[in-house]
């Protein structure tokens, strides 16, 4: 198979904003150690992702297939069921094929990959319910519904399990398994991409397992954002993009998984606020956050990113009202921090 240097085109299957951004990150990590990416778009829930070298591209996919096999398998498999792990093993064996890597990334040159998929897909395999949450089991039809589960392409699970790998934010503290993912609309450049990616590698490093007590969902994603690089949330704040979040939470009653909640938000107010902190401040906020999450003061941590959103003083007013009664010692952090959040204003 010859070489394919120029300029491609990747347009994710259109699966939904949640499976196409996992996909996204998928190609982002493949693309990213090839050094062959331009830029990503997001547009309408789907993406498009500018890169120089196809075959190089599908060649660092399977590379990072067959290198990271183990680890790929570790994240998801708290996700998965145990039954679902041979269809899983056998999509990335046929992942790490670079000729089958490369066919794939092909049909992703043209819009319109998932036509024959989801629910009218047959004899194709159903992804698990942590890849494609929003996919439910019901097909409706003249005003009645059967059951009937949401089916892809072999290529498209496996890029799912690997993006879930490489893209999603996994904190587990039983009974709670919780999946972030960071989408975007607009256009994020290589340097930026690549400080995102980073970012969520050194997350999978330091494996959050535990550090997420009964937590709100939309708390957990802030909480999470606040735990970025300083360097990355001023990447993230400066791109000509708008910023989300994705969040589900899952449980596993009787061993089978479920979603027990799930959120969208806009991560934008708050890239901004933390974007014009200085860096002994940011580090601050950042340590007074950990120690009211390790004192489970929730609802103080609440109030607290509920401020640095909205900047809403009454916020704040709970938020020290709820810390002095936790620990009064904490307040010296709040007076600092704040006294830089409102001269930012």
């Amino acid at each position: 198979m010859g070489r394919s240097s120029g300029r491609y085109k990747i347009i994710t299957p259109g699966h939904g904003v949640y499976p196409d951004s996992l996909i996204m990150y998928a190609i982002l990590r493949g693309a990213l150690e090839a050094d062959v990416l331009e830029q990503v778009i997001g547009f309408g829930g789907s993406y498009t992702i500018v890169i120089q070298d196809l075959m190089e591209l599908a060649r660092e996919i399977s590379n990072v297939t067959v290198s990271y096999h183990d680890y790929i398998m570790e994240a998801v498999g708290p996700f998965i069921q145990v039954a679902e792990r041979k269809k899983i093993e056998r999509a990335l064996h046929e992942l790490a094929n670079r000729g089958a890597c490369y066919s794939y990334l092909t049909s992703l040159l043209s819009p319109g990959h998932s036509v024959n998929e989801g629910r009218i897909g047959k004899r194709l395999p159903t992804a698990p319910l942590a890849l494609l949450p929003h996919a439910g089991k019901y097909l409706t039809s003249d005003f009645s519904s059967v059951s009937r589960a949401y089916a892809v392409c072999e290529h498209c699970l496996a890029f799912l399990t690997l993006g879930f790998f490489a893209g999603s934010i996994r904190p587990i503290s039983p009974p709670d398994f919780l999946s972030i993912v960071i989408t975007f609309e607009g256009l994020v450049s290589e340097e930026r991409a690549r400080m995102l990616v980073g970012q969520l590698e050194e997350f999978r490093k330091k494996a959050l397992q535990g550090r997420m007590p009964s937590i709100p969902l939309r708390v957990a994603v802030w909480h999470l954002v606040n735990l970025f690089m300083r360097d990355t949330i001023r990447a993230m704040s400066g791109a000509e993009a708008s910023w989300q979040a994705i969040g589900f939470r899952f449980q596993k009653p009787r061993g089978v998984l479920q979603i027990r909640g799930t959120i969208g938000l806009h991560l934008d107010p708050l890239l901004d606020c933390l974007s014009k902190l200085p860096g002994d401040v940011y580090d601050r906020l950042q340590k007074l956050a950990g120690k009211l999450l390790d004192h489970e003061s929730l609802s103080a941590l609440e109030y607290l990113y509920t401020f640095l959103n909205s900047r809403n003083l009454d916020e704040l007013s709970k938020a020290t009202r709820e810390i002095y009664t936790v620990d009064r010692g904490l307040l010296t952090f709040v007076e600092k921090t704040v006294a830089t959040l409102v001269r930012s204003e």
